[in-house]
C-alpha cells in the first residue's frame, strides 16, 4: 500500500488506521512522500468549503486558491469542465466537490471502517445535494417571487425532510455523535460545513434537531476545524 501524504499527526493517523485493519494478515508499507495539492474554487465557502474541512481536520497542507467573480469569465475556458472546485496535485486534476471529498475520505481515513459504512457515508452526502440544489436555484433565480418561491420550498420542506432523516439516523444509536458508528466521517463534514449556508438563511432552522445540532458543534470543536473557524476569510456565502 503507498499512500502519498505529509504531516506528521496524519501520518499517525493513516499508520494506526492500516495496521489495525489490515496488518494482522499481511505486511503493510506506508510511504510518506510530499505532495502539494492545490484547491481551485471562488472566493466563497459553498462547494469548496467540505473539502477545505477535510484538509484542516486532517492537518493536511493545501493551496486554498480563491477565483474572484470578476476574473471567472476570462478563465473559465481554462477548466476541463469549465467549473470548479478542482483539486490539482502531481500534474492531475479532479473536479467536482463530492469526487474531490470522496478521495479524500479514502486517502485520509475518513469513510468509516467498512464497506457499508463507506456507502452510507456517500448515501448521506448524495442524498444532501436536493437541498445543495434547491440553494443554488434559489441564487441564480432573477424573479423576487420565484426566489421567494424556492427559499420556502427549501427551508420549509427540503431542509426539514432531510434534517429529520439525519436526526433519526444519529439518535437510534446510544451515544451516537455521528452518521455512522465509526466516529467522524467526511459525511459529517461535508453537512456540518453547508449547515452554516443554511443558519445564515433561518437561524431557527435546527431548533427540532438536537442531535443534528450536537453533530455541528462536535465537527466545529474539532481541533482543526475549530483553528479554520477562528480564521478563515470571511465572506457572504
Amino acid at each position: 500500500l503507498e499512500v502519498s501524504v505529509s504531516g506528521s499527526s496524519l501520518e499517525r493517523k493513516l499508520c494506526s488506521r492500516v495496521s489495525s485493519r489490515e496488518i494482522i494478515s499481511k505486511q503493510v508499507f506506508v510511504k510518506i512522500v510530499m505532495v502539494e495539492y492545490k484547491l481551485r474554487y471562488f472566493n466563497l465557502r459553498g462547494r469548496g468549503e467540505p473539502i477545505r474541512w477535510i484538509f484542516h481536520h486532517t492537518g493536511m497542507e493545501f493551496e486554498d486558491e480563491r477565483i474572484e467573480q470578476e476574473d471567472w469569465a476570462e478563465i473559465k475556458s481554462t477548466f476541463t469542465y469549465e467549473q470548479v472546485p478542482v483539486l490539482e496535485f502531481d500534474g492531475k486534476g479532479i473536479f467536482g466537490s463530492q469526487p474531490i471529498c470522496r478521495f479524500l475520505a479514502r486517502l485520509f481515513g475518513l469513510c468509516g471502517q467498512d464497506d457499508v459504512e463507506a456507502a452510507k457515508c456517500d448515501e448521506y452526502v448524495d442524498a444532501f445535494q436536493d437541498i445543495i440544489n434547491a440553494y443554488v436555484s434559489f441564487l441564480k433565480a432573477s424573479d423576487e417571487e420565484q426566489k421567494e418561491e424556492i427559499k420556502g420550498e427549501l427551508l420549509e420542506k427540503l431542509c426539514p425532510k432531510y434534517f429529520t432523516i439525519y436526526e433519526d439516523v444519529i439518535a437510534q444509536r446510544e451515544g451516537g455523535k455521528f452518521l455512522v458508528e465509526e466516529g467522524v466521517t467526511w459525511a459529517d463534514l461535508y453537512i456540518a460545513a453547508w449547515l452554516d449556508t443554511f443558519l445564515q438563511m433561518d437561524e431557527n432552522i435546527l431548533e427540532p434537531f438536537p442531535h443534528l445540532t450536537a453533530l455541528r458543534e462536535e465537527v466545529r470543536g474539532l481541533p482543526g476545524i475549530k483553528e479554520w473557524l477562528q480564521n478563515r476569510p470571511e465572506t457572504l456565502i
